[in-house]
This record gives C-alpha cells, sequence and structure tokens, in this order.
C-alpha cells in the first residue's frame, strides 16, 4: 500500500487473486465498459503489456474495498500503434473509474496524475494518450488541464459493444507527450 502525495492508496492488481479478479470485475461493470474483458487483462498484465492499479480511500487503511482503478496500456495496441506500442513508447492511459459515493473529491485527477507520472517518469515514455467519453464533460475538462490534447474523435469504441450500456459514446482520443510534461513540470 503506497500513499499517492499522503492522500489516495494505490496497489497493484494481483494477477494471483481471485478477490482482485472480482473487484475489478465489479468497478468495470459499474462504470459499464468492459468487465467481460478482465480475464484477458490479467492475462496481458501477466506478459508485461498492461498495469492496473486499485486506488483506496486515505482512511481504508486495510485496502479492503477499491474506491476506484485504471492502468497503464503499454503495448495492447487497442487502438493501433497511436494508441500504445512498446515501439514507440506510446502507452494509454486505460479504465480510470471511480466509484459514484466517491466521485467530485478530486481523486480523479490524482489517479490521472499517477498514471501521467508513472509513464514519464518510471517508464520513460514518449507519449502518454487517453480515451474519454465526449458525454463525460468533467473528464474532458480534466484531461484538458493537464495538458492532453485532442487528435481524434471516432463514433464509438472498437474493443466492444458494451451491451450493459444504453448507447456507445463517442471517443475522444487525447495525447500528452513526454516533452510537453516536463515543460508544465519544470514552469
Amino acid at each position: 500500500m503506497t500513499p499517492i502525495d499522503g492522500k489516495l492508496r494505490y496497489r497493484a492488481v494481483d494477477i494471483e487473486s481471485q478477490q482482485d479478479l472480482e473487484d475489478l470485475t465489479e468497478l468495470r461493470r459499474l462504470c459499464g465498459w468492459c468487465a467481460g474483458l478482465v480475464p484477458s487483462w490479467f492475462d496481458s498484465i501477466r506478459k508485461g503489456d498492461l498495469l492496473y492499479y486499485f486506488f483506496y480511500a486515505p482512511e481504508d487503511t486495510m485496502l479492503s474495498r477499491p474506491l476506484g482503478s485504471g492502468g497503464l496500456d503499454l503495448n495492447l495496441g487497442t487502438d493501433g500503434t497511436d494508441c500504445s506500442d512498446k515501439a514507440t513508447a506510446t502507452s494509454c492511459m486505460v479504465g480510470l473509474f471511480i466509484r459514484k459515493e466517491y466521485a467530485g473529491r478530486g481523486w480523479g485527477k490524482q489517479m490521472a496524475n499517477f498514471f501521467i507520472k508513472l509513464a514519464f517518469e518510471d517508464y520513460a515514455q514518449q507519449t502518454l494518450t487517453c480515451i474519454n467519453d465526449t458525454d463525460n464533460e468533467v473528464t474532458m475538462r480534466m484531461f484538458s488541464q493537464l495538458g492532453f490534447v485532442e487528435f481524434r474523435r471516432e463514433p464509438k469504441h472498437h474493443w466492444e459493444s458494451a451491451p450493459e450500456r444504453k448507447r456507445v459514446p463517442i471517443g475522444s482520443h487525447r495525447r500528452l507527450t513526454a516533452k510537453e510534461y516536463f515543460a508544465r513540470k519544470n514552469r
């Protein structure tokens, strides 16, 4: 268990843990995306193509119930090489989700900053991408504030039809480069 700036706590998903499989599946079901893909994500974690983390409220010292989760896709290529590709040091922030009862406390931004730092400072990525639902104005604004710039929109997410959702939203593909990140950090 490691705190982020003394606030949120986080830990990597344990691919050998049935409880972690169940917890991540529940979080993905709650957000309405990709619950059925979680077992394949564990295979990708095992291969080193995906890093995935649970996040916990500061008061949850026993790490009993994750308030959210997210990952760093290093080479899944879910959207071709402009999303993530080890050869070009391009990764994608994926699956950022917070339970509704924890929303509005700034923790999504802390989680996003965690992945930004992880990508650029720990994994020496040249580009970090993300795809976000254009209906989610809060995250659209947050990613803009963090320096991400839209480079493409698509009418639907092509990797899953998401039968649990009423409709498939428009995806805003955004990117932040290492050069932009370090320039912002050093201001």
